[in-house]
């Protein structure tokens, strides 16, 4: 589970034209499944977990002000439905496990990129 976290991480950047918005995207990310956790949990089908997944990612980019950026406002809507679409695919029954999972690894990739950071600059 943990690589195809790792694959999915990695791959975000690359399902969005707009920089503006696939430098957030991880974050958004990351800040929508740790908001869904609990209502994920409580929902059955997976109809419902797509909308929910759906609605708090487009939550995520309104806070990250990826709507303000974006130069088509559709495609937001739109990218919010892909990346529901693929976590739910990738999960598969294990979305919970799946949401921890990619929680850490976010949390863990920016405290590397900030401990290099100040490592280069000492």
């Amino acid at each position: 589970m943990l690589e195809r976290v790792k694959s999915f991480h990695e791959s975000l950047p690359k399902m969005v034209r707009d920089f503006d918005i696939s430098k957030r995207l991880q974050k958004i990310v990351e800040s929508a499944l740790r908001r869904s956790y609990y209502d994920l949990t409580y929902l059955s089908d997976m109809q419902s977990k797509k909308e929910a997944l759906k609605n708090h990612i487009l939550s995520a980019m309104i806070d990250e002000r990826a709507f303000e950026r974006a130069k088509d406002k559709r495609e937001c809507v739109i990218l919010a439905e892909k990346i529901a679409s693929e976590i739910l695919q990738i999960a598969g029954e294990n979305l919970k496990k799946f949401c921890e999972l990619y929680v850490m690894w976010h949390s863990s990739k920016i405290l590397i990129d900030e401990l290099k950071k100040r490592s280069v600059s000492r």
